[in-house]
C-alpha cells in the first residue's frame, strides 16, 4: 500500500504513472485496487473504474464503454465519444482517432485534478479495450494520469505484446501480491479473534488456506458465527457456509482450466499426476500443469494435492452432477487400466453414484473383501449393494447377499433385516448357498424368523440337491446349530424322537482344506455339539469343557466364529468353568478391542456380564450388561436381548431396585425368545423379580414353567438355570419348607462331581429347612465349598444362615462373627436387601470405626499400626491379599507382611480366626 500512496502523490505532482498489480486468485488484487481507489477520491482525485470479466471477452470495448460511463463529462461529450466508438473499425487503423479523442479527454479532466483509472482482472479484457490502454499509456508521462491495472499471476500466451508494451514504459511499476505468511496470518485473526484464539488457530488456518486472505478471512467468520451461535468458551475452527463458498469463488475467478483440473484432482484423488489428470479431462500436459501451478499458487494446492479435504469434497459436490459422474467413471476406469487396487477402483464406482457398469463386479467385490478385512463395514456395504445390483447370476448374487448379511451384522443386526427377506427367497435347493448357509440360517433365527429358518434347513435336509460333503456339512451345522439354541425345534427338524438328545454330528471333513468351502460351517458344527453337551449335560462333566478349550484354541475371531466362540463361552459357563470362561473372554474382547464389530463385542460382554452375576458381582454384572446393550439398538438384539436383560433385572433386583427392574421386564420383547435357552434366562430373572417383590406365588408359577419347559427340551440341567433351587426358594418363602427341603434334597442327590457350587446352595437351603443335628454340618460343608468355588454373594448368604444356626447353638461371639463378615460380603456385592436381611438397620459407618477403634486397643498385646489396623479389618472382611492390596494401593507382599505381623501380635495362627479374635476385642472394648 505504501508503494500505491507513492505513485498517487506522484501522479498529482504531474507525473503520470502505470503500475500493474499480479497476485495469485483471492490474493488481494481487488481489494488492494479498492483501498487505492478510496484514498485516490479522499485525495481529490477522479477514480474511472471498470471490472474485466470472462463473459465479455468478446465484447469490442467493453471496458472503454465502462470507462466511458463513469467520466464525469457533460452528456453530449460523452454522445460523440460513444458516436466516435462504434464508428471505428478496426483498433490499430480508422481506431485510432476515437482513441484520440477519448485519450485527450481524459488529459484535459486531468488539467483540473488528477485522474485515476483502475481496471480489474485486465487479462480479461477484450483486445480493443486493451489497445485504448496502451495508447493511454503511452501519452499520460506528464500528466496527472494514474493507470491501475490488476492481472493474473501468469501472463496468457496471446497477450504477450501487451504486458511487454506496458512495461516498456518508463513510468510503469510492478507490484506482486504475494499470499500471506503464517505471522501475516496470525496478524489477520488477532484483528478479529480474542489474542488467545489467533495463537491457538493461525497455524491451523494457515496449513488449510496456505495463507490465501479470502479463504483465512472466511474461517474467521466461520468460527464467529459458530462460536456465538452456540455460546462456546472458544472460537473453533469450523468449515461451514463462508469458507465453502470462498473455495468455490477461488476456483471461478480463475481460468477455466483451473476450474477443469480442479474438479479433476478431486475427483482422481491423492494419486493424481499431471499425465493422469490430462487423460482424465482431454487437456495439453502443458495446460495442466499451468493450472496446478496457479492452484498452489491460489493456496489450495500443495504439491499438487488439496491443501484440505474439506475443499475437495466441496469441489465436487457443487459441480454439476454429469460432470462428476464423467470424471468418475473415467478415473475409475483410468486407474483400472494402470493396475490400481481394487479398493482405489471402487472408491470411484461408489463415489459415482446409480448403477455401476458390468466390468466393474469383480473389482467391487474384491474391494468389499479387502474392507471387511480391515473394519470399513461401511464401504464393505456399498460395494457389495451395487455389485448385488449389477450382477445377473443368481447364485453369485445370493453370494453377494450373504456377504452383505456378514458386513451388515457387525455393526447393526437389526440393518440385516431386508437381506435376510432376500435370503428366505433365495435360499431354495437348487440355488442354496451352502457356504455361509450356518451363518445365514443363525441370522435369520437371531432375527426372530425361527419358522423361516428352519424351513429352509427343513427343505434342504428332506431333498438335498447336493452329495458334495462341504455342502452336507454345511447342513448338518445349519440344523445342529438351530435345534442348540432352539431345543423346540430338534422334533422338526431331527426326527419326532429327538426332544431331549444331543444334535447328530456329522463326520467331520478332513482337515487342511481337503473338503473346498467347509471352513466356514465348522466352527458351528462343532459348537453346536459343545453347547448341546454342556447345556443338556448328556456328557462327562469336563467333556464339554475340553471340547470348549479345542474350539477357542483352533478358531480366532471371524464372521463365520464369533458366535461359535461366544457359544463355547457360555458352554463352560455351563460347565461351571467361571475360571476359565472369564480368561477366554477377556482374550477374545482384547482382540475385537480396536476393531469396528460393535456386534461381536456386545455378545462377549454379556458373556462378561453373566460370569459377574454367577460370581456374585452385581455392579459389574449390572455395567457389563449396560455397556453390553449399548453396543446395539434393542432391534439389534433380536432375541439375544434375553441375555443382557436377563442379566440387568437380576442385578437390579438383587440389588434392592425393584422398580427399575420392573421397568425392564415391561420391555416388549421378541414372541420368539421365550423357546431359546436365552429364554429361559430372561424367565428366571422374571420369576426372581417377584420372589423379592414379595408375589413368591407369582415366582413358583415360573419356576416350575420354566422346568416343564426344559424337560420338554431336554435340557433340565441344573447348570443353566437353576429352577430348582429358585421354586425351593419359593416353597420357603411360602411358609413350605417341607415342599422346600423334597425339592433340595431330590436335587443334591443329582449333583454331579462338576457343580459344587450348586451342591453348596442345595446345602444352603436344606440348611435353612433342618433342625435337627445335620444342620450345622450342611451348613459348613456349604460355606467350605463356597469360600473354594462360589460367588461371594451366596457365600455371604451361606454366612448368615451358619451365623444364626450358630446363635441358636448359643454361640453367639461366633455367631456375630460370621453375620458381620456375611454383611460385609453382600455389602461388597451391592446386594443390600441381603445385609438388611442379616442386620436390620445396620450401615457400614457404624460397623467400620467400631473394629478399627478396637483392634488398636488389643488389651495385653501389643497395639496394631493404623497400617495393619487396615489390613485386619479389610482381611477378617473376607477380602483377598489381592483384593487388600487393590484396595490399599500397595503390592500383596507388604499385605502379606502385614499379616505376619498380625497374626503376631494377636496371637492368631490362621486367617479365618481373625474375625473371631477381632469380636472378641469388640466385646472386650464394650465391657
Amino acid at each position: 500500500m505504501a508503494v500505491l500512496e507513492d505513485l498517487l502523490n506522484s501522479t498529482a505532482e504531474g507525473n503520470g504513472r502505470i503500475a500493474t498489480i499480479s497476485g495469485a486468485v483471492a490474493s488481494g488484487k481487488s481489494e488492494l485496487l479498492v483501498t487505492a481507489s478510496d484514498r485516490a477520491v479522499a485525495g481529490g482525485a477522479v477514480v474511472v473504474d471498470a471490472v474485466a470479466s470472462r463473459a465479455e471477452h468478446g465484447v469490442r470495448f467493453g471496458i472503454v464503454r465502462k470507462i466511458i460511463a463513469s467520466l464525469p463529462i457533460a452528456p453530449e461529450a460523452t454522445a460523440m465519444i460513444l458516436r466516435l466508438m462504434e464508428e471505428a473499425g478496426d483498433p490499430a487503423s480508422a481506431g485510432v482517432g476515437f482513441m484520440v479523442c477519448l485519450s485527450t479527454t481524459l488529459l484535459r479532466l486531468a488539467e483540473r485534478q488528477p485522474v485515476v483509472i483502475a481496471v480489474d482482472d485486465v487479462h480479461r479484457a477484450d483486445p480493443a479495450s486493451k489497445q485504448f490502454l496502451l495508447h493511454l499509456a503511452r501519452r499520460t508521462r506528464r500528466a496527472k494520469v494514474l493507470l491501475l491495472l490488476t492481472t493474473s499471476n501468469r501472463t496468457p500466451r496471446d497477450q504477450t505484446d501487451f504486458y511487454s508494451e506496458l512495461q516498456r514504459q518508463p513510468h510503469h511499476t510492478r507490484l506482486r501480491l504475494r499470499l500471506l505468511s503464517r505471522s501475516g496470518t496470525s496478524h489477520l485473526i488477532s484483528g478479529q479473534l480474542s489474542p488467545h484464539a489467533a495463537n491457538r488457530l493461525a497455524d491451523e488456518v494457515h496449513t488449510v488456506t496456505g495463507g490465501n486472505p479470502m479463504l483465512v478471512q472466511a474461517l474467521i467468520d466461520d468460527a464467529r458465527a459458530t462460536a456465538e451461535s452456540t455460546a462456546a468458551s472458544g472460537v473453533p475452527l469450523v468449515r461451514a457456509e463462508t469458507y465453502i463458498q470462498g473455495v468455490l469463488d477461488c476456483l471461478h475467478r480463475g481460468d477455466s482450466e483451473m476450474l477443469t483440473v480442479a474438479r479433476a484432482i478431486a475427483a482422481f484423488g491423492p494419486a493424481a499426476t499431471p499425465q493422469t489428470i490430462s487423460q482424465l479431462v482431454d487437456l495439453p500436459a502443458r495446460t495442466v500443469l499451468q493450472a496446478i501451478e496457479d492452484l498452489g499458487h491460489s493456496g489450495l494446492l500443495s504439491d499438487g494435492q488439496f491443501r484440505d479435504p474439506a475443499a475437495r469434497t466441496a469441489i465436487l459436490d457443487h459441480a454439476p452432477a454429469d460432470v462428476v459422474v464423467r470424471l468418475r467413471d473415467r478415473t475409475a476406469r483410468l486407474l483400472f487400466d494402470s493396475g490400481a487396487s481394487a479398493t482405489e477402483v471402487a472408491q470411484q464406482v461408489v463415489a459415482r453414484g446409480g448403477e455401476a457398469d458390468a466390468w466393474t463386479l469383480p473389482v467391487l467385490r474384491k474391494a468389499a473383501e479387502y474392507a471387511m478385512v480391515n473394519d470399513d463395514n461401511t464401504f464393505a456395504r456399498r460395494c457389495l449393494e451395487l455389485a448385488y445390483r449389477v450382477c445377473a447370476d443368481e447364485r453369485e448374487r445370493a453370494e453377494i447377499n450373504s456377504q452383505l448379511i456378514l458386513a451388515t451384522w457387525r455393526t447393526a443386526p437389526a440393518a440385516a433385516g431386508g437381506y435376510l427377506a432376500r435370503l428366505t427367497a433365495e435360499a431354495a435347493p437348487d440355488r442354496a448357498v451352502y457356504r455361509n448357509l450356518p451363518m445365514s440360517v443363525a441370522y435369520l433365527a437371531w432375527d426372530g424368523q425361527v419358522d423361516r429358518a428352519a424351513g429352509i434347513v427343513e427343505e434342504l435336509t428332506e431333498t438335498p440337491q447336493t452329495s458334495e460333503p462341504s455342502d452336507l456339512t454345511a447342513i448338518a451345522a445349519a440344523r445342529n446349530w438351530l435345534t442348540a439354541f432352539i431345543p423346540h425345534l430338534r422334533p422338526r427338524l431331527h426326527g419326532p424322537d429327538a426332544a431331549g438328545t444331543a444334535p447328530e454330528t456329522e463326520p467331520e471333513p478332513e482337515p487342511a482344506g481337503a473338503v473346498a468351502g467347509a471352513s466356514e460351517a465348522l466352527p458351528y458344527l462343532h459348537a453346536a455339539a459343545t453347547y448341546t453337551a454342556a447345556v443338556t449335560g448328556d456328557s462327562e462333566a469336563e467333556a464339554p469343557v475340553d471340547e470348549a478349550i479345542r474350539i477357542l484354541q483352533r478358531y480366532h475371531l471371524t464372521d463365520s466364529a464369533v458366535q461359535p466362540l461366544v457359544s463355547v463361552l457360555w458352554a463352560l459357563i455351563y460347565a461351571d468353568r467361571l475360571d476359565l470362561a472369564l480368561s477366554w473372554c477377556e482374550r477374545l474382547l482384547d482382540e475385537c478391542s480396536s476393531r469396528d464389530t460393535p456386534s461381536w463385542r456386545a455378545l462377549l460382554t454379556v458373556v462378561r456380564a453373566e460370569i459377574a452375576l454367577r460370581q456374585g458381582d452385581l455392579g459389574g454384572a449390572e455395567s457389563h450388561a449396560r455397556a453390553a446393550l449399548d453396543q446395539m439398538s434393542v432391534q439389534s438384539w433380536g432375541i439375544a436381548i434375553a441375555h443382557p436383560l436377563a442379566i440387568l433385572v437380576q442385578a437390579c433386583t438383587m440389588m434392592g431396585r425393584y422398580e427399575e427392574a420392573g421397568r425392564l421386564l415391561d420391555q416388549a420383547v421378541p414372541p420368539a425368545m421365550p423357546h431359546t435357552i436365552a429364554g429361559l434366562h430372561y424367565r428366571q430373572a422374571r420369576g426372581r423379580w417377584y420372589l423379592a417383590t414379595g408375589r413368591p406365588h407369582a415366582a413358583l408359577e415360573t419356576f416350575l414353567a420354566i422346568g416343564k419347559s426344559m424337560e420338554a427340551f431336554g435340557t433340565d440341567n441344573p447348570q443353566v438355570v437353576s429352577w430348582h433351587i429358585d421354586a425351593a426358594e419359593a416353597w420357603l418363602a411360602l411358609g413350605e419348607p417341607k415342599r422346600a427341603k423334597e425339592l433340595a434334597e431330590s436335587q443334591l442327590n443329582r449333583s454331579g462331581p462338576g457343580s459344587r457350587r450348586r451342591r453348596a446352595v442345595l446345602l444352603r437351603i436344606l440348611g435353612a429347612v433342618e433342625t435337627g443335628p445335620r444342620r450345622l454340618p450342611m451348613l459348613r460343608e456349604a460355606v467350605k465349598i463356597l469360600e473354594d468355588h462360589g460367588s461371594r454373594l451366596q457365600l455371604a448368604i451361606a454366612l448368615g444362615e451358619l451365623g444364626r444356626c450358630q446363635q441358636a447353638a448359643g454361640d453367639v461371639n461366633q455367631a456375630r462373627m460370621l453375620v458381620r463378615k456375611a454383611w460385609h460380603l453382600a455389602k461388597s456385592c451391592g446386594a443390600e436387601p441381603v445385609c438388611e436381611q442379616l442386620i436390620p438397620g445396620y450401615s457400614e459407618t457404624e460397623a467400620a470405626p467400631s473394629a478399627r477403634a478396637t483392634i488398636r486397643q488389643v488389651p495385653e498385646s501389643e497395639p496394631l499400626t493404623e497400617a495393619e489396623a487396615r489390613v485386619a479389618t479389610l482381611a477378617a472382611e473376607g477380602h483377598t491379599n489381592r483384593e487388600i492390596a487393590a484396595q490399599l494401593f500397595v503390592t500383596v507382599s507388604t499385605v502379606e507382611q502385614h499379616l505376619t505381623r498380625i497374626y503376631r501380635k494377636l496371637d492368631v495362627r490362621r486367617r479365618r480366626d481373625l474375625p473371631a479374635k477381632l469380636s472378641a476385642v469388640d466385646s472386650w472394648a464394650a465391657a
